[in-house]
């Protein structure tokens, strides 16, 4: 115990950590979400729509089906693992605003599953993406108009 701090302080800290660590419906749900990908990865290798191969002259092309900006499952997980932007959240929540969250660059290493197609985004919704961090983004970014603008 800390004895620098008050009684009240120590017993609030107490919470948010058990809050922080507990096993919550989000966790409980990105769990769900996390065995459900292992089926659907099964399937879609079953079916031929994904690659189990390492060889790039075997690799089938991979059509993205996800029309948002980020797609749920990285969203559910980025939100569990508190990894979101200020700018990604609803207003004095830790919550993912699913209009502004924003898919993050990954780089490719060996040993990463290939992506599944409803974690690629389509073409119209890239434009919209990019269109979005531009129009959205940085243009209200006074910082980045102060240094650049």
């Amino acid at each position: 115990m800390d004895f620098n701090r008050a009684p009240d302080e120590e017993e609030r800290l107490k919470a948010l950590r058990r809050e922080r660590f507990s096993n919550t419906e989000g966790e409980q749900r990105f769990k769900r979400m996390v065995d459900e990908r292992a089926k659907r990865r099964q399937k879609l290798a079953e079916q031929g729509s994904i690659d189990n191969q390492s060889s790039l002259t075997e690799a089938r092309k991979i059509i993205g089906t996800c029309t948002l900006m980020c797609p749920v499952f990285e969203r559910e997980e980025r939100e569990l693992k508190k990894s979101l932007a200020l700018q990604e959240v609803h207003p004095g929540t830790r919550q993912a605003d699913p209009a502004k969250t924003v898919k993050t660059f990954h780089r490719s290493a060996a040993g990463n599953e290939e992506p599944l197609p409803e974690d690629l985004r389509t073409p119209d919704t890239l434009i919209y993406t990019l269109d979005y961090l531009v129009n959205s983004v940085i243009a209200q970014d006074q910082t980045l108009q102060s240094c650049h603008g």
